[in-house]
């Protein structure tokens, strides 16, 4: 099984291999959020890839890790296919979007099914989603 990683604001997934992946502001993380808000930590999330599966855990972030709606608490987090992950949930519903990013575990990312029918940030995201790869 492949695993992915789309950011929201890029249209192409990117293909994960057994290893770590750091998400925050800092320039030496392997996905960069630019944040001038500072919502973002320099580290703030991790991913772990290994043995056919996918983990997350927050790095000590000020402001959280979400994976579909739910704030990460401690440790580390299963990745599910289509998972949402959001880093800082705070600020209005663009802002989110720029610093979310949707988990894959398939051979074919390109046409996800997603859930739209949760209330709240995850179902306005799951909607944005949609629009953006359906063009609905």
């Amino acid at each position: 099984m492949k695993h992915y990683l789309k950011p929201y604001v890029t249209d192409k997934p990117i293909e994960l291999s057994d290893r770590r992946y750091t998400l925050g502001r800092a320039e030496s993380c392997d996905f960069v959020l630019q944040d001038p808000n500072k919502l973002v930590s320099r580290y703030h999330a991790e991913i772990r890839v290994d043995n056919g599966n996918a983990h997350i855990r927050d790095l000590g972030s000020k402001n959280g890790t979400f994976v579909s709606g739910e704030r990460i608490s401690q440790g580390y987090r299963e990745l599910e296919d289509r998972d949402v992950i959001t880093l800082s949930a705070t600020g209005a519903h663009n802002e989110n979007q720029a610093r979310s990013f949707v988990y894959f575990s398939f051979d074919n990312p390109e046409i996800p099914v997603i859930d739209e029918s949760r209330e709240g940030t995850f179902g306005r995201l799951a909607k944005g989603l949609k629009r953006m790869f359906l063009g609905e």
